[in-house]
């Protein structure tokens, strides 16, 4: 995954947090995602977010 994504598309995974990165979980294996760069995530069938990614993609752009 490259250091700049704007949007992500995400089907048949689950979504988890480890530390300021979105973690993807899919049948391939996990890949690591940074929630800074990120301003769209669409989520497709299949697709489950743990309450801590959530909050992460909430929270990522809120100034201190």
């Amino acid at each position: 995954v490259a250091d700049e994504v704007g949007h992500l598309y995400v089907e048949h995974a689950r979504i988890e947090r480890d530390d300021g990165a979105l973690v993807i979980v899919d049948a391939s294996g996990r890949t690591s995602v940074p929630a800074a760069p990120l301003s769209v995530l669409l989520l497709g069938p299949g697709t489950a977010m743990t309450h801590a990614a959530v909050l992460l993609a909430a929270e990522v752009d809120q100034p201190a």
